[in-house]
């Protein structure tokens, strides 16, 4: 009998998928290792041909208060009490001796559990501008300040010749027992990067439009390793099911951007129930007054509180400026059924007679009180009679 043999190509076109051996946790077990050796890549990179930084450790009660601030500051036991840090920072210096760094290290700072609000920042001065303060704010995690590398910040260079923290915006007395500047290494690095992606990051008045996942800047963003993991495990698979001369299951193509897809949505959740928590805590049980009161700036919303107040009470033609959009639409929702512009107009000639300007926190836009007028920085300026007059702030009416 005559015995016809198929040939390769007709072989391997009846040839069924290769999904015999693979399990879907084998390739989930991939993805992950892969997603372990990219991180790991990605932290080798960051540490490769870093110089030794430096050693330093100064208790909080060796830290040097500014002239200015020393009425601020006291000594309890070995920590330092920072008393009242409004708008201006309060500084301590640490008091260290001229030291090179080479653009490695990180800065810790122990404290007890932070006030609400309140911001810490290190603060040098290089021997080559000695003029120039250089700042690194400190990365907060919930009330605790959390290590933070100075290997990002371009600044930190040369010959450092002081170094002071800065305290500010705190809502009651912040503790300081300890700061200490150590050199850069891989697990600093990678427990950093792991703290980045961890982060809790509240909403604010960008949430609306940005999802945000993590601080804003991050070392490497969690999504592109995710994704580069799934993509080097899915190519795998296929020149792994080439080579064996069987074609492969879509499915073991999709399992590990689907395991990825899994992991980035769990931290979303995370995330929202964090939120959830926070949102229960400053709202519930309150009023809508008081629920207006714990969202928004006090200053604005006593502006706002004040100028309904002084509005007429049929709609009148409500102009609103400042140079943050939050501010701007926020002004907007609450003048309403006023006749409310309250995108960002930049021509005063569209003001007439009888309309009224609210602004806040406007730069370039002052009230001169002698000829009362409004005098925007180009030279511009409009006639008005001032209902709420304040520094880049106020309610005035167009005469």
């Amino acid at each position: 009998m005559l015995r016809i043999q198929p040939t390769t190509a007709t072989a391997r076109r009846d040839t069924p998928a290769d999904h015999s051996r693979t399990h879907p946790l084998g390739v989930v077990a991939a993805w992950l290792a892969c997603l372990i050796v990219v991180v790991i890549g990605v932290v080798i990179a960051a540490t490769w041909n870093v110089e030794g930084g430096t050693f330093q450790t100064r208790e909080g009660r060796d830290l040097v208060a500014a002239p200015r601030d020393a009425a601020n500051v006291r000594v309890r036991g070995n920590s330092v009490e920072v008393l009242n840090a409004g708008n201006a920072p309060v500084l301590l210096n640490l008091a260290i001796r001229p030291f090179q760094v080479s653009g490695s290290g990180f800065v810790m700072v122990d404290t007890a559990p932070l006030p609400r609000g309140a911001e810490l920042a290190l603060l040098w001065v290089r021997r080559t501008d000695r003029g120039d303060l250089h700042e690194q704010i400190l990365k907060l995690e919930g009330d605790r300040v959390v290590p933070t590398l100075l290997d990002e910040n371009p600044e930190w260079r040369g010959e450092i010749v002081a170094v002071a923290l800065g305290v500010k915006n705190a809502s009651a007395p912040v503790l300081i027992s300890e700061v200490r500047l150590r050199p850069m290494t891989v697990r600093a690095v990678l427990a950093d990067m792991v703290r980045d992606w961890k982060y809790f990051s509240a909403w604010d008045g960008r949430s609306i439009n940005v999802v945000f996942g993590g601080r804003d800047e991050q070392r490497a963003y969690l999504p592109p390793l995710v994704a580069l993991a799934a993509l080097l495990v899915a190519a795998a698979c296929a020149v792994t099911a080439r080579r064996r001369q069987r074609r492969i299951a879509t499915v073991w193509l999709i399992v590990p951007f689907m395991a990825g897809w899994i992991l980035l949505d769990v931290r979303w959740q995370r995330q929202l129930l964090l939120q959830l928590a926070e949102t229960r805590e400053a709202f519930a049980h309150k009023t809508v007054a008081e629920r207006h009161a714990a969202m928004e700036h006090p200053a604005f919303l006593e502006l706002v509180d004040t100028a309904l107040r002084l509005l007429p009470q049929t709609p009148a033609r409500v102009f609103v400026t400042s140079d943050f959009d939050y501010f701007r639409l926020r002004a907007g929702y609450y003048l309403y059924p006023h006749n409310v512009l309250a995108f960002d107009w930049a021509d005063p000639g569209v003001l007439h007679s009888g309309d009224f300007l609210l602004m806040f926190a406007k730069h370039d836009v002052s009230f001169d009180r002698a000829d009362g007028t409004l005098r925007w920085s180009d030279g511009r300026q409009v006639a008005v009679s001032a209902l709420i007059a304040g520094q880049g702030q106020g309610l005035y009416q167009v005469r």
